[in-house]
């Protein structure tokens, strides 16, 4: 029901990308001083994260993977080698051909990684394979370099961080598609005289502004040194920017959006609802449109309020209510990448409670769709929650990180900032172990992304 009740809400919002899987198989390729011998135990892979990359206009276009790698780097090029096909195996386990039906992939893997037919098995249009650095004591060759470039010719593409690099590459950094620029690993006025001299040796690669942590980094992205370079934006975007500027206000739809929330929680009388839509003619035309789409397949057309509320209920017109009041602002493209954090937070969430009560799994939707409320409406979150009355064990959980919820709800935050370092622990608590988390969090990401590329909530056919 709830797949279908979101399906009814979109339309025509972007359309599906062909991903064809390139057949190319494996060519011989080597790095001089490569370690030979048998291979060391392999750390656990665990979670495996998917991060998001942001566009300038604030959509999510990528994803970039990755996985801890236990508490010391791999050792030997045969260690490097089997952690990459591990890496690699496990993405195909994960069926992340779907996943990136919408979305583009950064992959980490090592340099020798590109000798592996693996490699070839996720879609070249889609992926864009992140290259560790060489081992110490190893050189790049001329046989790794014409592997590369066979490998860019069947349309793949690579990225380095050229800050990793003991000594700089130029024949492998002019190959390379995207640089990463790691806020992480340098202050802002390190890296301003960097970003200047970098466009000048290598002016065809694209740059990603990754671990962005506060205004003055996002600032330097996107008017600094080198601003016309940066394509790609990672780490806490959103929350950096203000939801409502100087000119903004809370757009007039979603206060009657909140209100008539609001009555549905206090379950007032269906004539006060009703006179709430009234209010708003375009509000009623989406919400009689939502209800007569094929999808809720009722036999005859529904005409009233009073007949939505009775075919629909008033829990089901609660959760459509909540999901649009995240687009009353079409042009705002920031409001949809919060819709997008939203559904898969609460996505996520109610997956984890598939144990429980059909109740207690509603609940745990909501508890994530309201999660980044305060975010959406310039409010803080209990000022946002207010009007909404919301159940005890969804207000701790979002207001005091406490209750029934608090460790679901504290591993949909772990696992969307990919920290090995609390999922372990929440893990445990909830007796769960990391693989059947990772799926479950790899299908709240593409639930998410089917209900976005299917249509704009509330908006007409395109």
């Amino acid at each position: 029901m709830l797949k279908h009740l979101i399906e009814g809400l979109t339309s025509g919002f972007g359309r599906q990308r062909e991903t064809e899987p390139s057949t190319e198989t494996s060519a011989g390729a080597g790095m001089s001083g490569a370690g030979t011998g048998v291979a060391e135990p392999l750390p656990s892979l665990g979670f495996v994260s998917h991060q998001p990359l942001y566009d300038k206009q604030l959509r999510v276009v990528a994803y970039a993977f990755s996985v801890r790698r236990g508490k010391g780097p791999l050792q030997s090029a045969l260690q490097q080698a089997e952690f990459d096909r591990l890496m690699l195996g496990t993405l195909n386990n994960l069926d992340i051909g779907k996943l990136l039906a919408y979305r583009k992939a950064f992959v980490p893997v090592s340099l020798h990684a590109l000798d592996d037919a693996l490699l070839t098995e996720l879609p070249a249009k889609s992926v864009i394979y992140r290259l560790e650095p060489p081992l110490v004591g190893e050189a790049l060759d001329g046989q790794l370099l014409a592997r590369l470039d066979r490998l860019q010719g069947h349309g793949y593409r690579f990225a380095v961080e050229p800050a990793r690099f003991d000594a700089e590459q130029g024949e492998l950094f002019r190959r390379m598609d995207f640089f990463i620029v790691d806020f992480a690993a340098r202050a802002p006025q390190v890296l301003e005289p960097f970003l200047e001299q970098l466009p000048q040796r290598y002016p065809r690669a694209r740059w990603i502004g990754f671990n962005i942590g506060s205004a003055e980094e996002l600032d330097l992205c996107l008017h600094g040194a080198g601003s016309r370079q940066f394509a790609l934006f990672h780490g806490a975007i959103l929350p950096l920017l203000k939801s409502l500027d100087e000119n903004e206000r809370i757009d007039t739809e979603q206060l009657h959006i909140l209100e008539i929330m609001r009555l549905l929680r206090a379950n007032t009388d269906s004539g006060q609802i009703e006179a709430q839509f009234k209010r708003d003619s375009v509000l009623l035309f989406k919400l009689l449109r939502f209800i007569n789409t094929p999808s809720n397949g009722f036999a005859k057309e529904v005409q009233t309020i009073e007949e939505s509320l009775l075919l629909l209920g008033r829990e089901t017109l609660f959760k459509w209510l909540s999901m649009l009041l995240f687009t009353a602002k079409q042009e705002c493209a920031r409001s949809f990448g919060l819709l997008e954090k939203s559904l898969i937070r609460a996505r996520f969430m109610e997956k984890l409670g598939d144990v429980r009560s059909k109740v207690e799994r509603e609940q745990l939707f909501v508890t994530g769709m309201f999660s980044v409320l305060d975010a959406l409406l310039g409010k803080p979150l209990d000022v946002a929650i207010e009007p909404l009355d919301l159940p005890a064990p969804v207000q701790a959980a979002l207001l005091h990180h406490s209750g029934a919820f608090a460790d679901r709800y504290a591993l949909a935050l772990a696992c969307e900032a990919g920290d090995a370092e609390r999922i372990d622990p929440l893990v445990q608590r909830l007796q769960l172990s990391p693989v059947p988390i990772t799926q479950h969090y790899a299908e709240a990401v593409l639930w998410a992304q089917e209900i976005l590329q299917q249509g704009t909530l509330g908006d007409g056919d395109a």
